[in-house]
């Protein structure tokens, strides 16, 4: 048998207001709200993990390459006042979502200044053999250990391939 406790008011449960839409014990429902209006921060909380074979981790660094890429352009393109809050990483881009053959042809330069130009061609492979598979701290720190790195492979490309737009 499970058991749910939910600490909600006494009017959502048995209320005789026909106004209130709630009336949960008379339509034998209950209303459960999304996670991100929970009160309590671990409430939900789910431990991931990141575990796979070389493959699996080079389109991981490629596609967050691929995201620092859109980043750039898009903070080269906003305005000084604009927030960038909204414009967080997208799971499902692309390398195909990339608007020009110009762009895709950067990316790819990207990736291999990146794996070949600064040696990071045996990260994949050194995170497939690790024993234990990562967890979200673990993978932040690797991230955070490899982003001045990518964010150089990606700023270089663009000011090598397009030296009159690199002032912008």
């Amino acid at each position: 048998m499970t058991i749910i406790y939910r600490f909600r008011p006494m009017e959502y449960l048995i209320d005789n207001d026909p106004d209130n839409d709630y009336r949960e014990l008379e339509k034998q429902e209950m209303a459960l709200s999304s996670p991100r209006y929970f009160n309590d921060p671990l409430e939900g909380y789910q431990d991931v993990f990141w575990e796979g074979d070389e493959v699996l981790w080079e389109n991981l660094l490629r596609h967050y390459l691929l995201n620092l890429h859109q980043a750039v352009i898009t903070c080269a393109l906003s305005d000084d006042k604009e927030t960038l809050d909204k414009y967080a990483i997208e799971p499902k881009l692309t390398r195909g979502d990339l608007s020009t053959d110009e762009l895709r042809q950067q990316f790819d330069t990207i990736c291999r200044s990146f794996f070949e130009g600064k040696g990071f061609e045996r990260v994949a492979s050194s995170l497939a053999s690790l024993p234990e598979p990562l967890k979200r701290n673990n993978l932040k720190q690797i991230l955070s250990v490899i982003h001045r790195s990518a964010l150089e492979s990606v700023l270089e490309t663009i000011a090598l391939l397009n030296p009159q737009k690199a002032a912008v």
